[in-house]
């Protein structure tokens, strides 16, 4: 390893450096055991400790000590041999228990994990994030890189919250807030064993209710997983005793790494053990528009298809959700492309955006076929920003006017540009024949609602199949998961 130089002493402070170790000269002559240099930053006192010891080879110990002011000095202590190094010593163990302290929580969590156990927890994906992002590692940017590492860190994770809502439970249980929960575990058909506090420790009680806190909460959310636990154990194929002492863990299989997810009404748990549940997506549209356009706009828009649901990806993009799914092929026969907006199936939108291997077209075609049409591609692409930019933008909303009636004739989508009759802040106006035809379409097609809208795919769900008496599947039919 390379030994670093002295640091040269600047003009404007070698007087107080001398002056210090003139101090220290006088003090190594009397008969005190301790100096204490007055207070300075921390680049005077690094030039105070290499300055000191290339003057004064031994018979001194230094070391940076702290007011209660906060302000930082040097203290200089007489040591021969032995005490200096039986204060090197002490420095080090102490730097090691400060170490100790700063780690905390990190070790028990280490503990856990190592130990391979079930970790219970009600409604804990945010309590995961935090405890990985605060003692295991930052969180990872990539969705399957965070999965990973919460397979690594915690190998086995089970939410009671997803447990009370699905089957056999959801058909018992009504409400999986954590303190109604535990209120319907205590009865029947469901019963919790009486839980002894080891010797030496105050417990908790549930008589005296202490929601909220951590220690408390921890503790119930054990208690009704014992709860469901031993429901599952009733309900065993096993002839075995039915009771908590003979529960088979295989029984939990189908909730192991599935965290609870809220609000979302689809996707009822994130699968950190394999591939998430994909839902139907065919009545959600990616739609692009100008920056100035509103919820509204967008509503507007789709308005007659019923009622949307809107979910913000940018300032000019979205998704939009259809509640009539039924309406979702209307859309794109009766929203054509404008200039102003894109609206594009959710399908399209997911192939388009999947990020390929930049040199992927170099490898296909290899050596300079590749290149050259890599360039042409290329070319094509900067002389279309150019006419782009050439054209100019239109930042416009929607502005409906009238629905064309059944005789009208429909006109070509135009923009207006009559600026004497607009005000300063002026919105180009689009035809709005997009919502006349489809509001037609859809009085057309309003008999087929009906059989439409009652055709919600039902949640797959193979990986959840527990060996329990007359049901093979958790989700058997649409689950309403709000």
């Amino acid at each position: 390893m390379a030994v670093r130089s002295p640091v040269p002493i600047p003009e404007q402070h070698r007087s107080f450096v001398d002056n210090t170790c003139k101090k220290i000269e006088a003090f190594m002559s009397s008969e005190d055991e301790i100096l204490e240099l007055e207070p300075c930053n921390s680049f005077l006192r690094k030039l105070i400790f290499q300055t000191v010891k290339q003057r004064f080879p031994s018979g001194l110990y230094m070391e940076s000590k702290c007011t209660p002011k906060k302000d930082f000095y040097i203290a200089v202590t007489k040591a021969n041999s032995d005490k200096l190094q039986e204060m090197e010593t002490a420095k080090k163990n102490f730097e090691v228990e400060e170490l100790d302290d700063a780690i905390g929580f990190t070790k028990i969590i280490k503990m856990i994990s190592r130990a391979g156990k079930p970790v219970i927890g009600h409604n804990m994906l945010l309590d995961v994030l935090h405890i990985i992002h605060k003692f295991c590692s930052p969180l990872p940017r990539d969705y399957e890189d965070f999965k990973a590492v919460t397979r690594c860190v915690f190998p086995r994770l089970i939410d009671t919250k997803l447990m009370a809502s699905t089957f056999p439970f959801k058909e018992k249980i009504d409400r999986t807030m954590l303190s109604d929960l535990l209120k319907i575990l205590e009865q029947e058909p469901f019963s919790i064993p009486d839980v002894e506090v080891a010797t030496g420790f105050k417990g908790y009680s549930t008589v005296t209710e202490q929601l909220h806190e951590a220690g408390y909460d921890a503790y119930i959310t054990g208690l009704c997983f014992i709860g469901m636990a031993q429901y599952l154990a009733t309900l065993s194929e096993s002839d075995s005793d039915k009771t908590l002492e003979a529960f088979q863990w295989s029984l939990l299989e189908p909730f192991i790494n599935k965290l609870y997810l809220m609000k979302v009404q689809d996707i009822p748990y994130l699968n950190l053990a394999g591939e998430d549940l994909k839902p139907n997506r065919d009545h959600v549209f990616h739609v692009k528009f100008p920056k100035d356009w509103k919820t509204s706009d967008l509503m507007q828009l789709f308005g007659p298809f019923g009622h949307v649901f809107v979910s913000w990806v940018d300032e000019t993009s979205a998704f939009v959700a259809l509640t009539r799914k039924g309406q979702a092929a209307l859309v794109m026969r009766t929203l054509t492309q404008s200039d102003i907006y894109h609206v594009q199936a959710y399908k399209q939108y997911a192939l388009s955006n999947k990020k390929p291997n930049p040199y992927a077209a170099l490898l296909q075609d290899g050596g300079r076929r590749g290149v050259k049409r890599l360039l042409s591609e290329s070319d094509k692409l900067t002389k279309r920003i150019r006419r782009s930019s050439s054209e100019g933008e239109t930042a416009s909303r929607p502005i409906i006017d009238t629905i064309p009636e059944e005789d009208e004739p429909e006109e070509e989508e135009s923009l207006s540009d009559d600026s004497s009759s607009s005000s300063s802040n002026s919105e180009k106006r689009i035809s709005m024949n997009e919502y006349g035809k489809a509001k037609r379409c859809v009085d057309d097609d309003d008999d087929h609602d009906d059989d439409d809208d009652t055709g919600d795919e039902k949640i797959e769900n193979r990986n959840f199949n527990p060996k329990i008496k007359g049901r093979e599947k958790l989700f058997d039919e649409p689950t309403d998961w709000t």
